[in-house]
């Protein structure tokens, strides 16, 4: 079972990245301010582990929330070694332990979804 979770994370991945890349062209070419970034970035990251979450269940077939959640799991591991290899300073604990519980409820959902679809 490492295929699909793997493809699950890729797929959370990309679709992050996408969903900020999507989220930064709407702030340099519209007027919305600045200070929406962070919100646009933890909502592009939700979709992304929502999205994985649901393809991990959905080539899996059951147990949809535990499978999900792995995917919101492994999200925030790599997030962690992004984090640390890039920034100059780690997270606050409080964005720690919010980031997690966004990333492992919306892949948690996204595995039920994914395991009711298929």
């Amino acid at each position: 079972m490492v295929w699909p979770f793997l493809t699950g994370l890729g797929v959370s991945l990309a679709v992050s990245l996408g969903a900020g890349a999507l989220g930064g062209v709407i702030l340099y070419f519209t007027p919305v301010p600045e200070h929406y970034l962070g919100t646009m970035a933890l909502l592009a990251a939700i979709l992304g582990v929502f999205v994985g979450g649901f393809v991990y269940a959905r080539q899996v077939g059951t147990r949809g929330l535990w499978h999900g959640a792995q995917v919101g799991l492994g999200y925030v591991v790599v997030a962690i070694i992004i984090t640390l290899l890039v920034a100059n300073h780690p997270w606050q604990t409080g964005t720690f332990f919010g980031f997690l519980a966004y990333s492992v409820i919306a892949g948690g959902l996204g595995g039920l979804v994914g395991v009711s679809s298929g």
